[in-house]
């Protein structure tokens, strides 16, 4: 099973809301109730807001995509915000920093359609400036990483980097060494000095939360085997 992030699953929907959920998993190499449970728990947290559609607006009959900077003094700023965002040629509407205050994507159906909202906009009390730019080409999208060996590269360098900080922290004496990684199992070794009786699980609840800052994934120990006095191994089943 490859492990996907909550990124990973938004971009996929992001290509193609109407996609399965047993197609998503096929894509990812996880569990339809992996998936099913995900993105339920984004619909919870309000990270998936809706489901929409991305359209082509040439086929639609508009011609002419332009993103229009604009600029209004303080005062009437609130008022040409929402006459904006009323206008049926308004696509998306922002409210930004920067260059403009407000920049909205519009769309036309010819660009005397869009001189015209030009020339409406230009004449409204209070604002100072409007830039429109013409949209030539789109030419990105969101996309997915597919590749699954590229998924697990990038859950196994996370896994490295979180024995590196680890082992910044601890003496000579506990360090962590990564024995094994799949997609199913992490098996560590940990150095120290061994004592049942005085939390020696501290080490490996501490390796969790380190590694939980870094990715999402959910682990369990699931076996404990002690190599000498000073040295032993802990297997982690990685759970969906």
């Amino acid at each position: 099973m490859v492990r996907i992030s909550d990124l990973t699953l938004i971009k996929l929907l992001m290509e193609n809301a109407r996609t399965s959920y047993v197609d998503i998993a096929k894509k990812l190499g996880v569990s339809e109730a992996a998936v099913r449970k995900r993105i339920k728990r984004l619909e919870d947290l309000g990270v998936i807001k809706k489901y929409t559609v991305e359209v082509d607006p040439k086929r639609l009959g508009y011609e002419v995509l332009a993103i229009i900077g604009l600029d209004a003094e303080p005062e009437h700023l609130l008022k040409v915000m929402e006459e904006l965002r009323n206008k049926e040629e308004t696509v998306r509407l922002y409210l930004t920093s920067g260059d403009h205050m407000l920049v909205a994507e519009c769309w036309f159906k010819s660009s005397q359609e869009l001189s015209s909202f030009i020339k409406d906009l230009e004449s409204r009390e209070g604002v100072r400036r409007v830039c429109p730019a013409i949209v030539l080409e789109s030419v990105k999208r969101p996309n997915v990483l597919e590749n699954d060996q590229k998924s697990m590269l990038s859950f196994k360098d996370s896994i490295l980097k979180t024995i590196e900080e680890y082992n910044k922290y601890r003496s000579p004496e506990a360090k962590a060494k990564l024995v094994k990684i799949s997609d199913k199992e992490l098996v560590l070794d940990f150095e120290g000095s061994f004592c049942r009786t005085c939390g020696v699980f501290d080490y490996f609840e501490d390796f969790i939360y380190e590694l939980q800052k870094l990715i999402d994934v959910k682990m369990k120990v699931e076996s404990f085997k002690e190599h000498g006095y000073e040295r032993f191994r802990v297997k982690y089943v990685i759970e969906e």
